[in-house]
């Protein structure tokens, strides 16, 4: 144990508990995929809906990407109009249930994914940097265990964006 902090004494690591923390570098990965992005009109979260339209083995509607990310509604709904509205996805009928709408990439959204590669290797060659290949791999793992764990929370299952 560390040496009784000063800002707070309930944290003994730091003035911030782990989340918050999280939060933190979380909140300027953000501002820097969205600065590097700007000339796009891409967003970080828009980012990571068209990374996963890509990299997915099947069609996916609204509800899937609202339950992958556990965005609400109504978020998923902008994200995917700003996507729509900038060319990047279309909406197509789904041959099976004419009712539902799938989301797929367009030529504009498959050439953007390069770019937005670059920006992401970057980013994560700065990381690599700051941790060294050894600590990388367990910081990502600890950090992924974390999420898994509170996600298995019985007072999140309930909730809308579970």
């Amino acid at each position: 144990m560390s040496e009784k902090n000063e800002c707070f004494p309930l944290f003994p690591y730091g003035c911030f508990a782990l989340g918050r923390t999280i939060s933190i570098l979380h909140r300027f990965s953000r501002r820097f995929v969205e600065a590097e992005l700007k000339d796009y009109n891409i967003t970080k979260a828009q980012m990571e809906i068209l990374i996963t339209l890509h990299k997915s083995e099947f069609a996916l509607n609204q509800t899937d990407i609202n339950r992958f990310f556990g965005y609400n509604k109504a978020t998923v709904t902008k994200l995917i109009n700003s996507l729509e509205k900038e060319g990047y996805i279309k909406r197509i009928q789904s041959e099976i249930d004419k009712r539902e709408k799938l989301i797929e990439l367009t030529d504009k959204g498959n050439l953007i994914l390069k770019v937005i590669l670059e920006v992401l290797l970057k980013e994560e060659k700065l990381f690599g940097e700051i941790l060294g290949p050894d600590d990388d791999a367990t910081v990502r793992e600890k950090i992924y265990n974390l999420a898994e764990a509170l996600k298995d929370y019985e007072c999140l299952k309930d909730s809308e964006n579970y």
